[in-house]
């Protein structure tokens, strides 16, 4: 148990050291893949999670737009994703790194949207693209009206402020339904299809271009099967 106990330690301190390194090569891999996938003639749009430590980093400009000009990578389909805790940590300073990226044209989303402390006065001065609805709001709104009111809500305010907003953890058809009716931009989820490698997600997307369920998947224009397309959800 020592043994183990000083590992863990080891580790503990290691990480916060890695993290950087880590994070630059999940990026370089996502954009690697982005390019591939437009080489294919797929357009998929991929989110890349970053955490707080390398949000604030001085340099993370400059190293998006090294990535982006190495692999070739569209920036319009690289969204990078922080936490709602990342921009209540220190809101100033992360609107002046929001600014900077926002030129080389990547988006960014918050995550979890909703849980925790997220704040609609930092949000109003922040140049944030999607909001993401956290899928502990998601996972009972059909059987919970405080959860349902709080998703309602949500997308009411993202598209009253113009913003896409994605719905996390759907499983169901009848989750599906309620954020169809509520007029949910897009969803992610167990309902769509488990995580995948990047082989057997470009099959499934070339797999549901012509199913009933294809909307819209990830930015990639597909035929709508029922409905006006700006009224039904995208896949993300």
């Amino acid at each position: 148990i020592r043994k183990a106990l000083t590992a863990n330690r080891a580790v503990s301190k290691l990480l916060p050291m890695l993290i950087g390194d880590i994070g630059l090569l999940v990026l370089q891999a996502a954009c690697a893949q982005s390019r591939a996938w437009c080489d294919q003639r797929q357009a998929i749009r991929i989110s890349v999670n970053r955490s707080a430590r390398q949000f604030i980093k001085d340099d993370l400009s400059a190293v998006i737009d090294a990535t982006l000009r190495d692999s070739g990578a569209d920036p319009h389909l690289i969204t990078l994703e922080l936490t709602a805790s990342t921009v209540m940590h220190d809101a100033d300073r992360v609107a002046d790194v929001l600014r900077d990226i926002k030129v080389s044209s990547v988006k960014v989303s918050i995550d979890d949207f909703g849980a925790g402390c997220s704040s609609l006065a930092n949000r109003k001065r922040l140049p944030i693209d999607p909001l993401k609805i956290d899928r502990s709001f998601v996972r009972d709104i059909i059987s919970d009206p405080s959860d349902a009111a709080i998703t309602q809500a949500i997308i009411a305010m993202a598209r009253s402020m113009d913003l896409a907003v994605i719905a996390e953890g759907v499983e169901t058809v009848e989750q599906w339904d309620f954020l169809r009716a509520c007029d949910c931009h897009e969803i992610q989820g167990y309902y769509l299809s488990q995580a995948l490698p990047a082989g057997a997600s470009s099959d499934w997307m070339r797999a549901n271009q012509a199913s009933e369920r294809g909307a819209r998947v990830a930015g990639d224009a597909l035929a709508p099967t029922a409905g006006p397309p700006d009224r039904r959800p995208r896949l993300h």
